[in-house]
């Protein structure tokens, strides 16, 4: 048996395959993947030969991610595939007690799960395994856009949200900026200043922490329409305003890191396009690799709570 050991840090990143059309005005006109499509991809994952790492094509292949090398494929039901995938890391030598001095233009091969999910709405869901920071996103959705063989068609998507961050924060002050249609009622800890109103956390309260996390923090990466619809509900809940969600130009939270003097500003209607790594709670083994089964409940559980379940008509 082995002994296992949680002292990495296990995350997954969830993605997406999209097809489409690009218009001449740049924009991407979405259509829905067929069912023969993602089989057809996952036979091509199947098939692909090991490459051969004295063979100097292969190998330039697999160092500059041209080339991904799978292993450990399983079909767990007909639409939804996993298994792992190697990147190759290399640039710097380093000693290693066993095997003396690696040198910088060897290929280090590590292994990382990775899972294909065929929705119902037609998209292709990519969830891509991280242990600390070591991961390679980049060459594994580059390999399978190109399998897939639909050149600028097809497109690779990622899922962003920092809500999984600020969960550990304690709000201090949130800003809504207002239209000048709107009426603001001050109260309690409420301050207007024009069109932008602030309320303030007075002392520990817990409630007002509590609130701000799980009412605004969490809606964080999510589409503005229902950032502004849950600070409007919020809002008039708890009788500070009577607005309108439409009414709502922006809402600002800062937040302090627990166990930390210094304060960072959350910008809820904020845009980014880093994919957030969703922390898993897996063992290790030996050779500190997630096992193997486990990572893929934990990653298929994820993709549910986080991704499918938030996202209509999948």
């Amino acid at each position: 048996m082995p002994t296992t050991s949680t002292k990495e840090s296990v995350s997954v990143s969830f993605h997406f395959f999209e097809k489409g059309v690009r218009q001449e005005d740049g924009q991407f006109k979405p259509s829905k993947f067929l069912k023969q499509e993602f089989d057809a991809l996952v036979t091509k994952i199947e098939e692909q030969p090991e490459p051969n790492l004295d063979v100097p094509n292969d190998f330039d292949g697999v160092k500059f991610g041209r080339i991904v090398p799978f292993l450990e494929l399983k079909h767990v039901d007909d639409r939804t595939f996993f298994g792992q995938f190697r990147s190759a890391y290399w640039g710097h030598s380093f000693e290693n007690t066993e095997k003396g001095k690696i040198a910088a233009e060897t290929l280090n091969l590590r292994n990382f799960c990775f899972l294909l999910y065929y929705s119902e709405s037609g998209r292709i869901y990519l969830g891509c395994q991280y242990l600390g920071n070591y991961g390679d996103y980049g060459s594994l959705s580059r390999s399978l856009l190109k399998m897939l063989g639909l050149g600028s068609n097809a497109r690779s998507c990622s899922y962003f949200s920092e809500a999984e961050d600020y969960m550990n924060t304690i709000p201090q002050e949130v800003r809504v900026t207002l239209s000048s249609n709107s009426e603001a009622l001050a109260a309690g800890n409420v301050f207007n200043s024009g069109s932008m109103v602030a309320f303030k956390k007075s002392g520990k309260d817990e409630v007002f922490e509590l609130t701000v996390r799980e009412k605004l923090l969490s809606m964080v990466g999510q589409p503005v329409a229902e950032i502004k619809k849950q600070v409007a509900a919020m809002l008039s809940k708890n009788e500070l305003f009577s607005v309108d969600d439409e009414d709502i130009r922006d809402c600002v939270v800062t937040v302090r890191k627990k166990k930390s003097r210094g304060t960072k500003t959350v910008y809820l209607f904020g845009q980014s396009t880093r994919a957030t790594k969703f922390h898993l709670d897996v063992e290790l083994d030996d050779d500190g690799w997630p096992i193997l089964e486990k990572a893929k409940v934990k990653m298929l559980n994820k993709l549910e709570e986080e991704i499918i379940n938030k996202v209509m008509d999948d």
